[in-house]
């Protein structure tokens, strides 16, 4: 038996509770198993921190996660994934075995035995909800696919049925999409108005400023608990006494808030509150909408079908009480019963125990972060009156987080995520297109944070080694700066020739980026960034959070919060995608074996890049940072390998345009190119014959994946 901190715990690989006492009680007692059992013994500590030591919650629980015990490329799996999804304990995975091998039936239907065993399982489930958000009824837990089909649930019930023209939505810039998208169709169909509160300095949704925004046209403000992004974690309690004090009603995405954290939602006092199974140890395809029970008595159905009816008529219906009116059709049963082993398994712990473990770690993993050079971290930094949620997001300095995110993955086992996580409108506010996360969970522990932080230098090490200058030999970088063009590609070197007088005069009076993008027939196609096709690839800062009508082009300046959120939101049509791109995007992913390549640093190399560099105008020297930062687009990979092979027939796969990747797949690709050329003794430049005889030779080596066939030659 192991105490920490009030805690007993008896590791479980299965858990066992006893009764079912308050979710929050610090408290359990579980079925004893010894450490030597678990198929992974836990890892050696680095540091002789007793909160985050051998006896901590992340080693003493991680024996539970089956997942957690493999490796992938002879490494260790270090999942820090945890806010996209969390993974599952023995328990839950039992759950939902266990309900389709004994008592698998439909729910509220039959009168038989599997049926009736189902029905109370399932129902069960929901009132462990109920007790572990502290909801006054289980009549006020509705089963939802996910948190996202909650809101639309709120947006189209109740919103549609409450809002009309003039009256006003409050958001913050950092919502996940789910609390945007659904509301802005919503805005469209009614006339109501979307606003949107800024960041403070600290990076944290501006909650003054939120305040301020009420008003008596405010009828809901939708908010989150904790960002997916920045870490911040705002007063809800605070947030919600203002709202109700105009009127408002108040609508909490608790994605990130209900795994991590008690929730209380009679101490919130909130009016709807959404959360997500994934997200806190259960299964995939359910969740859950909290709603006061007279709000939901008064909202009409969101579906129509079975078991949401009270009565069917040819003419009419009338509607069941709630939940069942919200239910439509058969349920995710199996999901819900294990959703309900999640809580058990959480409960078991203790929510206070999880959030007061993960705070320890989640300071660890920000100081850690903050000590690698060149990475800025978003969100408030953590101090004694500021709390982080145990998540970071991230950038590096001149490498794509997606490179980031791939190198961990492939060399070092390390589970992170890149992108815009589902917060658009935020990433652009903050001035960036993506990030990396690293994201925890209570059964991490601190040598997963030390393991990340070794790989991320190293990732940042690999990346440093690229010399830009041979990458930018390959673009006809010599032309882009120097007016020439390419004639050939020959050896190791480009053959060049210098423009005729008109245009080497005019070249004068041009930007030499506007030069390199000139149409010319007797040149190859040019490979640096255009300005057009990657226009907002790399934002220089703040820009439109919303737009409105999109006939009136009407825009909110995010670096002006005065005119934050008073925008109308207008219809827009779907975007529409050729078939081509469509092809392309399906695309398998393209694995490149990272250590066969050399690294670059020809000092002379070096000193002609900086001595291009010096002439570069501001305006000029902006471009070629944002080129570097955004990495290859899809728009460069076709110039490069039409300009290697002066074949216009190519088609790239999207799945390898990053940066860092991209680099590395041309490389492996010329190289086995001229390998061919000198086999065959051919002479000149690198020709189709060579290239798609190096990508044959690429792919039977095992560097590209079998199964991915990517037209790059037709």
């Amino acid at each position: 038996m192991i105490t920490m901190e009030g805690l007993v715990l008896k590791l479980p690989p299965s858990l066992r509770i006893v009764g079912r006492p308050n979710p929050n009680h610090a408290h359990r007692v579980f079925r004893s198993v010894s450490l030597a059992s678990a198929s992974a013994p836990a890892p050696a500590p680095l540091s002789t921190d007793p909160k985050l030591g051998p006896g901590s919650l992340g080693y003493l629980t991680r024996p539970d996660f089956p997942i957690l015990h493999q490796e992938l490329n002879g490494k260790k799996l270090v999942y820090l994934d945890n806010a996209a999804t969390s993974q599952k304990p023995a328990a839950v995975l039992n759950a939902l075995q266990n309900y389709y091998e004994a008592y698998n039936s439909n729910v509220h239907r039959g009168i038989h035995y599997l049926s009736a065993k189902a029905t109370d399982e399932y129902e069960s489930a929901r009132q462990k909800v109920a007790n572990f958000i502290n909801a006054s009824l289980c009549r006020e837990i509705v089963f939802t696919r996910n948190a996202t089909e909650a809101i639309n649930l709120v947006a189209y019930s109740w919103g549609l049925s409450n809002l009309k023209k003039g009256d006003e939505v409050v958001l913050t810039v950092a919502e996940h999409h789910s609390a945007i998208v659904p509301w802005q169709f919503v805005a469209q169909k009614t006339g109501a108005i979307l606003k949107f509160v800024s960041l403070s300095e600290d990076e944290v949704p501006d909650v003054e400023k939120l305040r301020e925004m009420l008003s008596k046209q405010t009828k809901l403000v939708v908010v989150h608990h904790v960002s997916n992004v920045l870490a911040s974690v705002l007063p809800m309690d605070q947030i919600v006494s203002w709202a109700h004090d105009v009127g408002a009603k108040v609508l909490v995405d608790a994605c990130q808030s209900v795994p991590h954290m008690v929730v209380d939602v009679k101490g919130l006092d909130a009016d709807f509150l959404v959360a997500s199974s994934h997200k806190m140890c259960g299964p995939t395809g359910i969740g859950f909408l909290y709603g006061k029970h007279e709000l939901l008595s008064a909202m009409p159905p969101f579906l129509g079908g079975g078991e949401m009816i009270s009565d069917v008529y040819l003419d009419h219906s009338t509607y069941a009480e709630p939940p069942s009116r919200f239910e439509a059709g058969t349920p995710a049963i199996g999901e819900a019963i294990a959703l309900g082993a999640a809580i058990d398994y959480l409960s078991g712990i203790g929510m206070q125990n999880i959030h007061d473990y993960e705070v320890e770690l989640s300071n660890y993993l920000y100081d850690r972060l903050c000590s690698v050079p060149n990475v800025r971290v978003y969100g408030p930094a953590p101090s004694g009156t500021v709390n982080r949620a145990a998540l970071c997001s991230f950038n590096v300095e001149d490498v794509h987080p997606t490179d980031i995110a791939t190198f961990l993955d492939q060399q070092h086992s390390v589970a992170i995520r890149s992108g815009h996580h589902c917060a658009q409108p935020l990433h652009r506010y903050l001035g960036v297109n993506a990030s990396a996360r690293a994201s925890l969970h209570f059964y991490n522990t601190k040598e997963d944070v030390d393991d990340f932080i070794h790989a991320l230098n190293d990732t940042i090490s690999f990346f440093a080694s690229f010399n830009l200058f041979e990458i930018f030999e390959f673009f006809g970088y010599d032309r882009l700066v120097t007016g020439q063009k390419v004639t050939r590609w020959e050896g190791n070197s480009l053959s060049l020739s210098r423009e005729h007088e008109e245009a080497t005069s005019m070249k004068k009076s041009k930007d030499p980026f506007e030069i390199a993008f000139e149409e010319q027939e007797e040149s190859p196609p040019e490979s640096p960034v255009g300005l057009d096709e990657n226009e907002g690839q790399t934002s220089a800062g703040p820009s439109a959070i919303v737009t409105g009508d999109l006939d009136a082009s009407t825009n909110v300046n995010a670096t002006d919060p005065s005119t934050l959120g008073t925008v109308s939101i207008g219809t827009a049509g779907p975007i529409g995608k050729n078939k081509e791109d469509e092809e392309e995007e399906e695309e398998e992913n393209m694995d490149v074996e990272f250590g066969k390549l050399r690294p670059t640093g020809d000092p002379v190399k070096t000193a002609k890049m900086q001595e291009i560099l010096a002439h570069f105008t501001e305006e000029q020297m902006s471009r070629y940072e944002s080129f570097r930062r955004s990495g290859f687009q899809k728009s460069n990979m076709k110039r490069l390998l039409t300009s290697i092979t002066g074949s216009a027939k190519i088609s790239v796969p999207m799945t390898i345009v990053v940066s860092g990747i991209a680099k590395m797949f041309v490389g492996e690709l010329v190289e086995t190119a001229r390998v061919v050329m000198a086999e065959r003794r051919d002479t000149g430049p690198i020709r189709p014959c060579h290239m798609r005889e190096a990508y044959r030779r690429l792919k039977l080596e095992g560097k590209i994946p079998k199964k991915s066939v990517p037209r790059l030659f037709r």
